[in-house]
């Protein structure tokens, strides 16, 4: 199956950095600041690609964000 194609963050630091994440990392930062942006009222995407970066290290920690770390099991559903 393809992996989905993203657009990169429009923070250019935020956008070096996520390109290092493996595909379930990707895909965990997209959904938790797709989540931001439209479930909070008048949250920029930028804002919510920042958040959603935090979010991600505070979850998996600060090696997730490292280009070749190892890969983290999935999250299971109910953490989601």
């Amino acid at each position: 199956m393809n992996e989905p194609v993203y657009p990169p963050p429009l923070d250019p630091a935020l956008a070096i950095k996520v390109q290092g994440l493996d595909a379930n990392l990707r895909d965990w930062f997209e959904e938790r600041a797709a989540i931001r942006e439209y479930m909070a009222e008048g949250v920029s995407r930028e804002a919510a690609e920042r958040a959603a970066w935090a979010d991600l290290l505070r979850h998996f920690g600060p090696q997730a964000g490292q280009p070749g770390a190892p890969t983290p099991p999935e999250t299971p559903e109910r953490d989601r």
